[in-house]
């Protein structure tokens, strides 16, 4: 069975979808067959597409995030995941205080950002085109670290 990668943000319409397709397009070749990422959020709109801006930001990165559909934060797709990473710190909060069992597989995004301390992913909704790039640059500099991690993750695993 795959290795499962949940992202976590509010309305499952920026942040998480960005951080679905960049994590997928960075998984390196060895790894494509072994993990699979979704996204949801925890106040999501059930079938919301992504905004205009995160499709655009992510087209312009060769990625097409408009098929996207929101999805809300449930049980079992919590249940299934092996890695959960959210956006902020109360999305983390939300998921140790209705998802108890599963609090331990939830990390701040940030924390695999070798740059920065660990913080929140700031909210690019309702905000210019430059911010969600800056969003997605940031989420784009934690990957590398979320990688290593799940590589790590899959050979205690299986060695």
């Amino acid at each position: 069975m795959a290795y499962q990668v949940l992202m976590v943000c509010t309305g499952n319409i920026c942040r998480s979808p960005m951080a679905k397709v960049l994590l997928e397009n960075m998984i390196p070749g060895h790894l494509k067959d072994k993990i699979c990422v979704d996204s949801a959020g925890v106040s999501a709109i059930e079938g919301n597409s992504a905004t205009d801006e995160a499709i655009q930001v992510m087209a312009e990165r060769g990625m097409d995030l408009s098929p996207h559909q929101a999805k809300f934060l449930g049980y079992e797709q919590m249940k299934q995941s092996n890695l959960i990473l959210v956006m902020e710190k109360n999305h983390l909060h939300h998921v140790g205080l209705f998802y108890r069992p599963e609090k331990d597989k939830a990390h701040l995004l940030r924390e695999f950002d070798t740059r920065k301390k660990a913080v929140d992913v700031p909210d690019p909704y309702g905000k210019p085109l430059k911010t969600y790039k800056s969003c997605a640059d940031l989420i784009e500099s934690c990957m590398a670290g979320v990688i290593d991690y799940i590589e790590k993750d899959l050979n205690g695993r299986t060695g």
